[in-house]
């Protein structure tokens, strides 16, 4: 069997099913939605791929990128020097428990899925003299979780399906508060797999099944945790709220330099 990495994720996490997805964490944060055996177009600047074919049956996806997820933390731990070590971030964002209105949008390298704007440059909003590590830490975990929400968003917008869990794999996704963070912001429950090489055991799956000794891929689907949504509404509405004017400043700025 020959599967792309992201296909194979797909398949390890045994998203089988129309309208099932996963997210992988790492340096960047790459989605996949199942879409069945028809190409489904985005109209939300999503991509459209083939997730695999088995003999004369071919499955299609919606797939996103966003670029700078793990390599924020990279940033925080390398450039700023707050983080001794990356897998410090839950500790020390963990000390606060909110940003104090800090929001950072991480456009290190532009912004992605769904804008792809590459001239955005990345900024932090609302510093005050209260402002501490810790909440720009804190901040940094809210802007991956934001960015993946918005591709979320314009997944539902494009096939109508409001996903009621997301699986997710990944280095980055072993963030207990990240995850939690994610499953509050998109309001969805999290399952994270307990696997590591999830890309492998897509592929050897789609090798079982292709010689016919495997009908159950499920079987080797194993939950390491589980989140679902703590936050209440009104907070939830005024965390998006801030993300997206913190964005729109972003993309405002990039177009008026262009001029």
């Amino acid at each position: 069997a020959v599967i792309g990495d992201q296909q194979g994720a797909l398949i390890g996490q045994g998203c089988l099913e129309k309208g099932t997805s996963k997210c992988t964490y790492g340096t960047g944060c790459f989605f996949l939605m199942n879409t069945g055996n028809k190409p489904f177009i985005s109209q939300t600047k999503l991509l459209t791929t083939i997730a695999w074919k088995h003999k004369e049956d071919v499955f299609y996806a919606i797939e996103a990128t966003v670029f700078n997820a793990g390599s924020v933390i990279e940033w925080l731990k390398n450039n700023l020097g707050i983080l001794q070590e990356t897998r410090a971030i839950d500790e020390v964002a963990g000390k606060v428990e909110d940003t104090h209105g800090v929001t950072f949008v991480p456009a290190f390298t532009g912004l992605t899925a769904p804008y792809w704007e590459p001239n955005v440059e990345g900024l932090i909003c609302n510093i005050t003299r209260g402002v501490t590590k810790f909440h720009i830490c804190r901040a940094a975990l809210e802007a991956i979780a934001m960015q993946v929400n918005d591709v979320l968003q314009c997944v539902v917008a494009d096939t109508k399906i409001k996903n009621e869990e997301l699986k997710v794999d990944g280095g980055l996704c072993s963030s207990d508060l990240l995850m939690q963070l994610q499953s509050d912001f998109s309001h969805v429950k999290i399952i994270r797999n307990s696997s590591r090489e999830l890309t492998a055991l897509g592929a050897a799956t789609l090798a079982f099944v292709g010689i016919g000794m495997l009908k159950n891929i499920t079987a080797f689907v194993k939950t390491n945790k589980t989140f679902t949504p703590q936050m209440t509404e009104e907070k939830r509405k005024a965390k998006i709220q801030s993300w997206q004017e913190a964005v729109n400043l972003a993309r405002t700025k990039a177009k008026n330099e262009s001029k």
